[in-house]
């Protein structure tokens, strides 16, 4: 019996050897250097074209020659050799090839995707970030805007010289920040402006990306790997082709962030519109029979059903009043809950909710830029 387990030995050595190579990065770094994986690409010798999705050839007048034909179907998750055969993730063998007027061929390049052209330039590294303000903007012939979102789809035109220009204004002067918000129901909008040069033809587009909460705060857009704020005049200005966009904030009842939506179930979920960055956090305590609570600005004895309640303090908070009706009528489908109370706490602001139960509940929570969830573990 020693001999086998002494054989094993060396060989149990290499295997923790790899492990260990694994776990600190050194086979994967080797991994990374002769893989490369992108979603849509084409390929030729070692050069790699990467399709960034931020500009739009608005004329076909700027695609110059043929300069090759796609040949091999890249799977986008496998390995990919060098070849002097053209090969895209994207494109079908036969696709050909373009160069684009005024690039360099070995910069960029254009093809035909499902009937729509799309540019691919060389990848160099980080997602390329678009410029947020060119001052050709202002004198644009029109901007294209397509809605999405909430099973929209649709594309319009701003083409009224005023309206473009103070949509560029803004966008020169707009405020650049480290962060977009997260919104479950934000509003998108993509968009370009169509800008020709002296012979009439059209230049090369920035996409931009613009979300937006409600209409009346502040937008953002995303443009490569920046994101940047601008004002509320923008989202009504960007959206103005489209249908009235209403707006879902209330300001008589005001708030830095207001709850608009309420799902009530194993997991409560409050859903905030955010008109103002606000830094608090949402205190949690769980409250047992006879401890004090607010009620109407005041703090009282608990006189609330239940043995038990869950107090969420939410500051800088509203809620909407249809919020508070759907919220009761909705405790019956969670078995747990026997009642739901929102109240005043010590300031107009801030808003004061009790969750009741008669069995002491476990429960997890968390919150990002729009949403509180309270899960309630069984």
């Amino acid at each position: 019996m020693k001999k086998p387990l002494a054989f094993l030995i060396p060989i149990l050595l290499i295997v923790c050897g790899l492990i260990v190579a694994y776990s600190s990065g050194l086979i994967h770094k080797q991994i990374t250097k002769t893989c490369y994986s992108l979603s849509a690409i084409v390929r030729v010798n070692n050069t790699t074209y990467e399709l960034f999705g931020n500009e739009v050839i608005t004329d076909e007048r700027i695609i110059d020659k043929e300069i090759a034909v796609i040949e091999i179907k890249l799977d986008g998750g496998g390995k990919i050799q060098n070849s002097s055969s053209w090969s895209s993730t994207i494109a079908t063998p036969g696709t050909k090839v373009y160069s684009i007027k005024g690039l360099n061929e070995k910069e960029a390049i254009a093809l035909k995707i499902h009937d729509k052209w799309e540019i691919f330039r060389v990848h160099n590294g980080p997602e390329q970030s678009s410029p947020i303000f060119t001052e050709d903007m202002i004198e644009a012939e029109k901007i294209i805007v397509r809605q999405s979102g909430n099973g929209k789809d649709e594309v319009k035109e701003i083409k009224d010289k005023e309206t473009i220009k103070k949509i560029a204004v803004i966008m020169k002067n707009a405020e650049k920040i480290a962060h977009l918000p997260s919104f479950q129901d934000g509003k998108m909008y993509q968009y370009y402006f169509v800008v020709r040069d002296d012979n009439g033809i059209g230049k090369i587009a920035y996409r931009y990306f613009a979300t937006m909460q409600d209409i009346s705060f502040d937008g953002y857009i995303r443009t490569g790997g920046e994101i940047y704020k601008l004002n509320a005049e923008f989202n009504k200005l960007i959206t103005s082709p489209f249908d009235s966009v209403p707006s879902t904030y209330d300001e008589k009842l005001g708030g830095k962030k207001q709850i608009y939506k309420a799902f009530i179930g194993t997991k409560i979920i409050f859903r905030s519109l955010i008109k103002e960055e606000s830094n608090s956090k949402s205190e949690i305590t769980l409250l047992n029979k006879g401890d004090n609570i607010w009620q109407n600005g005041s703090q009282i004895k608990d006189n609330l059903k239940g043995k038990y309640k869950l107090q969420i303090i939410m500051k800088d908070t509203t809620i909407q009043n249809n919020v508070i009706e759907e919220a009761a009528k909705e405790i019956y489908r969670n078995s747990g809950m026997v009642g739901i109370n929102f109240s005043e706490g010590n300031t107009k602001d801030t808003l004061v909710i009790y969750i009741c139960f008669d069995t002491k509940p476990k429960y997890d929570t968390s919150e990002s830029d729009d949403s509180l969830v309270v899960e309630l573990i069984r």
